[in-house]
């Protein structure tokens, strides 16, 4: 399988590459004899190397959607970058709204300097969200285990076990890099038996508050004469004018009271849930199936599912894109959760809804109606697009997608849409639904512009595919316009002139649409640049205007990533064999694959077209995209919406899951090498297992559910049912 391919960031940073390896069995915790781990579910990685480590770091960061953590064997060398983040926390840096730097709860204060080094050992479970490490030296083996807590979101907990001298007591809490910290250590009380207690705190400012961490350590003695550190600590955002060190006295005495223990039986039980609700097994796909739950588990561990999440490109797990929110979160990341963890979608849903207000200045500054979404946003909502970036060669690049890259604020509404569908959230539904989908479609009604051929036109614009800036009718632009204005007009309290009006806008917006061949122009005047087929040129995934140069790109037909096949993905009512097999053919090898979200969309349409080997080929890119750093960018943090990506190519490409209406439409299509496929979604709040073979569908579920199998047109109501292959569509 090809596994190399670009990605869209100037903003990145790039360093070597550093790949994952897994072992043979599943160990029980803190086995101090094994390092054998179930290779379908764990990450390993053995040895250190300073080249590497910084992407180790992001690779091995655990999450609870609140808090994201990093951990560094050595964190003041110059090969760590201490990592933690929490969601929504953003503090202003040189007039830049960026995720702060929270302070390091994790660090493991040993005594084993890295030229006495002898093996190291890390794992990163996924099936239970933590992170196992052992540390040889001469003077014998220290081992620990951390997590960041799913059952109690922003708690932490950490456990080492040494033999005595290499361990040594130190602050619970540190500083983050370049920031100061408030920190006192009096002992705890405790009502079970300790050596010694350990308390620290410390906060970081950010916009209107700080975050305050909390930690307290216990040492005690084991039997084997071996010393024990037991951490349990507390991140939390804070008003401006809270007193913090009040605040962690407080919490403090709380901490004093929670053991490691039974914190970890909790986070097993958490993330066993986690797991029921989103796991998806390949047979015969064994050499994938540990990166898809690798990408199912950073999906899990980066959104919030209380107030609201801010989702950045890179998640909690690294600094790249200053924790900016992008349409990856609306249109990428949120599909998984509405399917699978409901509270987290709409989470991510009220961190636009309470930013509705600022989309709605923005519309109006930039001289259109209604709401429109920023390109970039953080804290307030504002647009926080940088104007400039700087490129691998050192040169200042100018940065228009503020300007440009409207599509935005239709995706928002789209993935409002897609929450509705999958939850059946009727209070939503009749709230807030109503409201984004209307403000959204009066930008749109003000955007587009009717002319003297008598259709609407919407210039000067950026599509998905930024080789091509400032275009004119965008196909997926104007075709996703569109399906917001009609979905506006299908709004019972909408004004029935304002529903007329839209309804005439997206019957004349130009699509690009050639009703006889099914293919669609990009934009205006793409079918006459050059007819450059990047397939046959270059080996891709490749950063076409980098090896051809950016003038010849943008005069010729070469895609950065999934354009108008990403409008046949998002809309499948555009869909069906023949428009699918007519885009495809023609778009796929003029696409460099020039963004990490390109290839999933792709493998997910390319299944549903029966193109099996190219399907597989650009699903193993995208799972693994990071576990190999094909990009050589996940030193920034892993890609959580190329990780999205992944979960719609196999539950919509591959076993060809979708809502429609009231029902779930399974229509899968299974690769001749693939002997199952099985799929567990939530739906309309019930719990549902897929299996897909070569000889049917099985389907359970906790509840009856409404069906729609293969290309029928009745629906039928069950908890669980099979359909044999004969009643399934042509694999042909």
């Amino acid at each position: 399988m090809l596994h190399d391919t670009t990605d869209r960031e100037l903003h990145e940073v790039t360093q070597r590459r550093g790949g994952a390896s897994s072992n043979a069995r599943r160990r029980e915790p803190m086995d101090p004899d094994s390092h054998d781990a179930d290779p379908l579910w764990s990450v390993v990685f053995d040895g250190y190397d300073p080249d590497i480590e910084q992407i180790r770091e992001r690779l091995l960061a655990i999450g609870d959607g609140t808090l994201g953590s990093s951990w560094s064997p050595y964190p003041k060398s110059t090969s760590a970058l201490p990592w933690v983040a929490m969601n929504g926390a953003y503090a202003t840096v040189d007039g830049r709204e960026t995720l702060a730097v929270c302070p390091i709860w994790n660090r493991i204060p040993h005594r084993i300097p890295q030229s006495d080094l002898t093996s190291m050992h890390r794992e990163l479970d996924m099936r239970a969200g933590m992170l196992r490490v052992t540390m040889d030296c001469a003077r014998g083996r220290l081992e620990a285990e951390m997590f960041s807590s799913q059952s109690r979101p922003g708690t932490v907990a950490l456990v080492a076990r040494a033999p005595e001298g290499l361990l040594r007591e130190d602050d619970p809490i540190a500083p983050p890099p370049a920031s100061p910290v408030i920190a006192y250590d009096p002992p705890i009380l405790l009502e079970r038996e300790a050596t010694s207690t350990r308390m620290g705190w410390a906060s970081v400012e950010i916009r209107d508050g700080c975050v305050a961490a909390a930690a307290v350590d216990v040492w005690t003695a084991t039997h084997d004469g071996r010393v024990r550190l037991e951490r349990v600590g507390r991140y939390e955002v804070l008003p401006a004018d809270a007193d913090v060190e009040e605040w962690a006295g407080r919490i403090a005495a709380e901490l004093g009271a929670l053991t490691y223990d039974e914190l970890a039986e909790e986070q097993a039980s958490a993330w066993e849930a986690r797991w029921d609700d989103a796991d998806i097994e390949v047979g015969g796909g064994e050499h994938i199936q540990q990166a898809i739950r690798f990408n199912l588990y950073h999906l899990m561990s980066c959104v919030a599912a209380d107030g609201e999440a801010a989702v950045g490109a890179r998640g909690l797990s690294g600094p790249n894109y200053a924790g900016h929110v992008f349409w990856d979160t609306d249109v990428f990341v949120l599909p998984f959760v509405a399917a699978t963890h409901p509270e987290s979608a709409r989470a991510i849903l009220e961190y636009r809804i309470r930013r509705l207000p600022e989309a709605r200045r923005n519309a109006e500054k930039t001289g259109y109606r209604g709401a429109r979404f920023p390109w970039e946003s953080a804290h307030t909502g504002e647009e926080v697009t940088p104007d400039t970036v700087v490129d691998k060669h050192g040169r200042r690049i100018p940065v228009i997608t503020a300007e440009f890259e409207q599509h935005i604020t239709a995706d928002v509404a789209w993935a409002a849409c897609q929450y509705a569908a999958w939850t059946g959230d009727t209070e939503f539904a009749e709230t807030h639904l109503p409201t984004l989908l209307i403000e959204t479609a009066r930008f749109w009604a003000s955007r587009a512009v009717l002319e003297e051929d008598g259709r609407y036109h919407i210039r000067h614009v950026i599509g998905p595919d930024e080789y091509h800036e400032d275009v004119d009718d965008s196909a997926y632009t104007n075709a996703m316009a569109a399906w917001n204005l009609r979905r506006a007009a299908e709004i019972g309290s909408a004004d029935p002139g304002e529903r007329d009006s839209w309804l005439e806008i997206a019957e004349g917006l130009v699509t690009g649409l050639d009703d006889e061949t099914g293919l669609y122009e990009q934009f205006a005047g793409f079918f006459d640049l050059e007819p450059l087929i990047i397939a046959d040129i270059l080996d891709r995934p490749v950063a076409a205007d980098a090896d051809l140069g950016y003038d010849r790109v943008k005069r010729s037909q070469v895609v950065k990533q999934a354009d108008v096949v990403m409008l046949l993905h998002v809309l499948p009512e555009l869909d069906g064999p023949e428009p699918v097999r007519a885009n495809i053919d023609f778009y796929e090898p003029r696409t460099a694959h020039g963004s990490s979200l390109s290839p999933a969309i792709h493998a997910g349409l390319l299944a549903r077209i029966a193109r099996y080997d190219e399907a597989i080929r650009w699903l193993c890119t995208s799972a693994m995209l990071d576990l190999d750093d094909v990009t050589g960018t996940a030193v920034g943090g892993v890609h959580t919406a190329t990780m999205g990506g992944v979960w719609q190519a196999l539950v919509h490409g591959f076993a060809g899951v979708r809502v429609e209406g009231d029902s779930l439409r399974v229509d899968p299509r299974l690769p001749p090498d693939w002997s199952r496929l099985s799929v567990r979604i939530r739906f309309r709040g019930k719990r549902v297992l897929l299996v897909v073979s070569h000889d049917g569908v099985s389907l359970e579920a906790e509840a009856p559910v409404s069906v729609l199998i293969g290309d029928a047109d009745d629906p039928i109501e069950t908890a669980a049912a099979e359909w044999v292959a004969k009643a399934l569509p042509s694999r042909a």
